[in-house]
């Protein structure tokens, strides 16, 4: 299959539309820019364009930007279902003063039993 002469290639499927020299995306950005012309709107459309330009100059698509702004917005706790779901912490006391000294004891108790048990079978 061809268009206008040259075989079409499913690698240029993915590719990101480009508007001159800039992401096709930004079209956006004119097309409000001329729907509310105003001297703020035009300054923030061309600083936007200058930025996304920079940004494309370095290697980092428009999409990586706002992948990070969303992850710096969003935080480093993230759950699948929100906070308000999230279900509190429950202390059941296992890691009391109390709870962790006798756990000691035991594993101590339970160490010198098996040395006992070790040093009678050397002597059989």
């Amino acid at each position: 299959m061809s268009l206008f002469g040259t075989p079409l290639y499913w690698r240029e499927t993915h590719r990101q539309p480009r508007f001159l020299l800039f992401d096709g995306r930004i079209t956006i950005l004119l097309l409000l820019m001329v729907m509310h012309i105003r001297i703020w709107t035009i300054a923030l459309t061309v600083i936007a364009i200058a930025i996304l330009w920079w940004f494309g100059r370095k290697g980092v698509s428009p999409d990586s930007i706002l992948r990070f702004l969303r992850a710096r917005i969003v935080g480093r706790r993230r759950t699948a279902r929100g906070l308000a779901a999230e279900r509190p912490a429950v202390d059941h006391g296992y890691e009391t003063a109390a709870h962790v000294l006798a756990m000691t004891r035991t594993i101590e108790q339970r160490r010198l039993a098996h040395e006992a048990s070790m040093k009678k079978g050397r002597r059989s």
